[in-house]
């Protein structure tokens, strides 16, 4: 297998008057960090969309690697080192600028006298692609691998709106070349390479030397139209319908085939198991029939779990796609924890949406699991576009699809929305249309969002439990952690709201049963103020001490509005008239009360060393919510992080969490926490041994037991 005589790369000369290309071409970013996972979504995708129309037959791609000797393609492989070595002198030429040509022109030095890897993607049961030799007239061979950001589809919601998905094989390529090879309907035959470098200065000698284009075609026809037929070298050719694509340079290693596999799973496992789409990578083949089979090799659950509870502000990338394979969509129907939930189920309602579906798996397991309710969502393709952690802990994973067909449907819609790694719907990608559609794209964005309210309600009809629906702040204020700015909805699904709900907030404040802590001591002679009064010396102490301008409110308000200050429900510890703690003359140990039972301190001082902290009275540390501040926590590990900054030091200190709801305030069970700190209480909502410093910042990093239900928290801080 060897070259077609008179096959070459057709560099033009740059013209002056025409823009150059500098270093690796401005499409390439998008793909660089996340390459193999890009190829693999993009080249299927593209084969997807190119389905033949014969129902029986599913897609079949293949993804194979092979070798190509060096010597038997002189102008495709070993002409590329002077140009490389151009490109690579040019970009040194700027200062402080990254030359990204130096390792390819190592690379192909170390292959140039032997074989060059490739991989070869083929699809199969696909149209392939026309091409028509007419600069005026589009066609998908000439979108494809003669022009930049350009993609041309049969229908309205194929591929992506772009057109430089395609770039991704590029980024892949050790040379920055691919070769394309196809056969269309008609049984004809089409072949041509394209490489994209940067624009560069190349002869056998200085005064011989031109400047070139950094884009040129690999044909024999001086770069004016691709080979067809016989003139496509043999190793390319094609001899059924369908398109290959070469990535020329693509070494195979083991770590870039299991990652290809686990994207495979990870993006196309629906239309895997439906039987839509059959893949073969490196010899082994990914079906319907063994699906279930290879996301338990490639996502064992030793290493995932049986739920997807990995946290991460992007869980597309990141999500365990084996329940929702598995238990969403297999088992859908089953039972009735396995349904689907159409919009036809609601006539009338999401007129700009269309036609779309929600297969949903409803179970407590997922609850008690810890793992938020998440929704996968995709369009006709069946890839993973996005996935999205709800706001709310109960117990279903989803994925949504939306697969009506016609030019304003959502489908359409969603596929213009879509950025250039298919991995997001945004409405900024429409920021160069109409007013009109940008309005159709808000509404169809919004009547996911309302479909999927809707299907909660059907799913959850008897658990509309103000308790645990409490408002989220859509503000909030971030003091010593940073400025104010908006949510996020990753951050309103982990943030305790300081607000609570209308009918909270109507409660009166005395039947709301709130933490206090009555600090006891031994009966010390009474002593006369200035006004001749009578105090408790070192018990009155205690009671009125501030740090500085302090005040005692929690994180936010409590539910009435008030400042969150320490009360009982009954004016017990108060005096009735103005609120202020009555001292405790009683000689028993100090107990830190809250409406579960849950208590903190000595039971028993006994023999205490006067010069130890051990067996005194802890006391509550007055703290401004400036100085008490939620956060979610970004590590993967853990939910949340608290953050606590006293005015001066203390020891031996504990943090009380409770939830403000209708019925009073609730134990806030904590389920973990970091820094070899502990958990304690009855309800295990007291998180102790640590110490703050003044003036210094602790971050105590913890998980809730129920992480991502909204509520309004108070926070109260013990300590010696």
């Amino acid at each position: 297998m060897k070259e077609i005589e008179g096959s070459k790369w057709n560099f033009n000369i740059q013209r002056k008057s025409s823009m150059g290309q500098g270093k690796e071409d401005s499409s390439f970013a998008p793909f660089i960090n996340t390459r193999i996972r890009c190829l693999v979504r993009e080249y299927i995708q593209k084969s997807f969309d190119a389905h033949s129309g014969d129902d029986d037959k599913p897609v079949h791609v293949e993804f194979e690697f092979g070798k190509l000797s060096c010597s038997d393609y002189p102008e495709l492989i070993q002409s590329l080192l002077g140009h490389l070595k151009s490109c690579s002198e040019r970009c040194k030429k700027y200062p402080n600028s990254k030359d990204p040509y130096e390792s390819k022109v190592q690379y192909l030095e170390s292959h140039i006298d032997g074989e060059i890897g490739y991989l070869k993607v083929a699809d199969y049961n696909t149209t392939g692609m026309e091409f028509i030799d007419d600069e005026d007239t589009p066609s998908p061979f000439g979108s494809c691998v003669r022009e930049n950001g350009a993609s041309y589809k049969s229908n309205n919601f194929s591929g992506g709106s772009h057109g430089q998905g395609k770039t991704v094989g590029h980024v892949c390529s050790g040379l920055n070349a691919v070769y394309y090879s196809t056969m269309d309907s008609e049984g004809m035959t089409y072949g041509e390479g394209v490489i994209k470098l940067c624009t560069h200065k190349y002869g056998s000698n200085g005064e011989d030397a031109k400047t070139y284009e950094g884009t040129a075609f690999y044909d024999s026809n001086d770069g004016n139209a691709p080979d067809q037929g016989d003139r496509i070298p043999q190793a390319f050719r094609r001899d059924e319908q369908g398109t290959s694509v070469f990535v020329i340079g693509m070494e195979r290693n083991a770590k870039d085939v299991d990652l290809m596999k686990k994207e495979l799973l990870r993006s196309f496992f629906m239309a895997i198991a439906s039987g839509d789409l059959e893949v073969e990578i490196d010899g082994e083949e990914f079906t319907g029939d063994n699906i279930k089979e290879k996301l338990d090799i490639y996502y064992p659950k030793e290493e995932y779990s049986e739920f997807d509870s990995i946290r991460n502000r992007n869980p597309e990338f990141v999500f365990n796609p084996r329940p929702y394979c598995n238990e969403v969509f297999l088992k859908q129907n089953q039972d009735g924890n396995h349904i689907c939930i159409d919009t036809a189920d609601f006539p009338g309602e999401f007129t700009k949406l269309g036609h779309a579906k929600l297969y949903v798996w409803k179970s407590e397991s997922i609850r008690e699991a810890n793992s938020r309710d998440s929704v996968v969502y995709m369009r006709n393709n069946e890839m993973v576009i996005e996935v999205k952690r709800g706001t709310a802990n109960k117990g279903y994973y989803g994925i949504f699809i939306c697969d009506g067909e016609g030019e304003n449907v959502g489908s359409t819609v969603l596929r213009s929305m879509e950025n250039v790694t298919h991995d997001k719907w945004d409405i900024n990608e429409l920021r160069d249309v109409s007013k009109k559609e940008r309005t159709t794209a808000n509404s169809v964005i919004g009547e996911i969002k309302a479909f999927i309210k809707a299907c909660e309600a059907k799913l959850f009809p008897d658990t509309n439990d103000e308790e645990h629906q409490l408002k989220s702040l859509k503000r909030r204020k971030i003091s010593i952690f940073g400025d104010n700015r908006s949510d996020s909805e990753e951050d309103e699904a982990n943030w305790p709201s300081t607000n609570v709900s209308d009918k909270a907030k109507n409660i009166n404040k005395k039947s709301q049963t709130d933490t206090s802590i009555n600090v006891r001591t031994k009966k010390k002679k009474k002593k006369m103020d200035k006004r001749g009064k009578e105090t408790d010396g070192q018990t009155s102490e205690q009671n009125t001490e501030q740090e500085g301008n302090e005040g005692t409110s929690g994180i936010g308000t409590s539910g009435d509005g008030s400042s969150g200050e320490s009360r009982s429900g009954d004016g017990e510890g108060t005096n009735g008239q103005n609120g202020t703690e009555k001292p405790d003359t009683t000689t028993s140990a100090t107990n830190i009360d809250n409406p579960d039972g849950d208590t903190i301190g000595t039971e028993d001082q006994g023999d205490i060393d006067s010069n130890s902290n051990e067996g005194k009275e802890l006391r509550e540390i007055k703290m401004s919510n400036a100085n008490k501040m939620l956060k979610p926590c970004r590590d993967g590990q853990y939910a949340l992080v608290l953050g606590l900054k006293a005015n001066r030091n203390y020891a031996d200190c504990s943090v009380m969490l409770m939830v403000q709801g209708e019925s009073g305030l609730v134990a806030l069970e904590i389920k973990s926490v970091a820094n070899g700190m502990k958990i304690s209480g009855i309800k295990n909502n007291i998180i102790s041994g640590f110490e703050l410093v003044k003036n210094e910042l602790l971050c105590i990093k913890f998980t809730p037991k129920e992480v991502v239900t909204n509520y309004s928290l108070k926070i109260t801080v013990y300590g010696h």
